[in-house]
């Protein structure tokens, strides 16, 4: 489970985690890795689709986890804000 692996971040000789080099740089220039950026909140995942949704005028969103695919939180915090006609999607299929 990815948050059992987030407890590790603070141990720097782990390093990156994931592809976090991507986002931090491959020597940390951009910023360093936290338990928050590893695992991010559900208030941090809803703020920050919201600004995209904003952003760009989003008509749909598909949701791509393994995981809580947060439907109704997302449904609940766009709701009337944002658009009316936002729509949220996403599969299981995976599972099959």
């Amino acid at each position: 489970m990815q948050s059992n692996v987030c407890k590790h971040v603070s141990d720097t000789r782990y390093g990156h985690l994931f592809s976090s080099a991507q986002c931090l740089g491959y020597s940390f220039e951009f910023g360093k890795l936290t338990d928050e950026l590893c695992f991010p909140s559900k208030d941090i995942i809803l703020n920050q689709v919201k600004q995209a949704v904003k952003k760009i005028g989003a008509v749909a969103v598909f949701v791509a986890t393994d995981r809580d695919a947060m439907i109704t939180e997302l449904e609940t915090a766009l709701g009337r804000k944002v658009r009316h006609n936002v729509t949220f999607c996403y599969t299981y299929e995976w599972l099959l």
